[in-house]
């Protein structure tokens, strides 16, 4: 059985794909597209916490259910803390649809 943040991994790791170009401005800083790279990698990091999170939320309650030694504030700790990340995760992914269709929507 899957989860729905299971079903969020990327098709394409972002460590599979390397900068595409990237330009330096005198001061050593790099810009341009070589940037994604690393906010690719932060936003994969992010919904790869998000699944562990998840997981832990589901030890926990399969433990506190069968008997294990989980208070259920433990319990509902982990599902909190789950429920927040996911939340979080999808304002992200709001904000960065949003952001696409602002660029969309720019004249050239």
């Amino acid at each position: 059985m899957t989860t729905p943040i299971q079903g969020l991994t990327p098709f394409v790791r972002p460590d599979a794909v390397g900068p595409l170009s990237s330009t330096s401005s005198g001061d050593g800083r790099a810009e341009g597209v070589g940037q994604s790279s690393d906010f690719g990698r932060m936003l994969f990091d992010a919904i790869e916490s998000t699944t562990s999170l998840e997981n832990q939320a589901h030890v926990a309650i399969e433990d506190h259910v069968t008997g294990g030694d989980v208070e259920t504030s433990e319990v509902f700790a982990a599902i909190k803390k789950a429920d927040l990340a996911l939340r979080t995760m999808i304002q992200v992914r709001n904000k960065l649809l949003e952001a696409y269709d602002e660029i969309q929507q720019l004249r050239m």
